[in-house]
């Protein structure tokens, strides 16, 4: 059970469709499929985005095999789709990337900033929200040692079917406007 009262419609948030990147319509009643999905918001001009860029192929090439799958979304209509192509490639994404542009999915989630990631259960139920890890303290201020991985103890601790044991964090970034 969360800490907080983020309670959604499993078939509300289901029923939202968004774009790939290709343009091509993506509903998100392909996230049941999944054990957990990861969504993460991301802004292309956002240097704590690109930073971060890193951490997040890792973390979904380490889940993969679990039935754990990331995805990127791009908020409201701030950058173009040629750059949010450039941000996918210069930064090898490895997780598929998705435009909000209404920020439907920004609205239901609450999301505030860039990167912000939130742990959806197969009922579309968030079960972590907040920050990647500790290693950005400010905007624009890192740690020389990251010293508490939350999204990565969040996401073992959900498939060993753990409680989430700090299921909310506060996330550094860029505001999504």
């Amino acid at each position: 059970m969360l800490t907080f009262n983020q309670r959604i419609s499993a078939q509300k948030l289901y029923d939202i469709q968004l774009q790939t990147l290709e343009q091509n319509n993506f509903r998100l009643d392909q996230w049941q499929k999944n054990k957990f999905t990861v969504v993460i918001f991301l802004l292309a001009d956002c240097p704590a985005c690109q930073s971060y860029s890193l951490t997040l192929n890792t973390l979904s090439n380490k889940y993969k095999q679990s039935g754990v799958a990331f995805y990127g979304i791009f908020p409201g209509k701030y950058g173009t789709t040629k750059e949010d192509l450039e941000f996918k490639h210069t930064y090898k994404i490895n997780f598929p990337l998705l435009l909000d542009p209404s920020k439907t999915l920004v609205n239901k989630l609450q999301a505030k900033v860039a990167p912000q990631v939130f742990v959806l259960n197969q009922k579309g139920s968030v079960i972590y929200k907040g920050r990647i890890d500790d290693w950005m303290y400010a905007v624009g201020k890192k740690k020389m040692q990251i010293t508490s991985h939350d999204l990565n103890n969040a996401l073992n601790e959900a498939i060993s079917n753990k409680a989430i044991s700090k299921s909310v964090t506060t996330p550094i970034g860029c505001i999504i406007e």
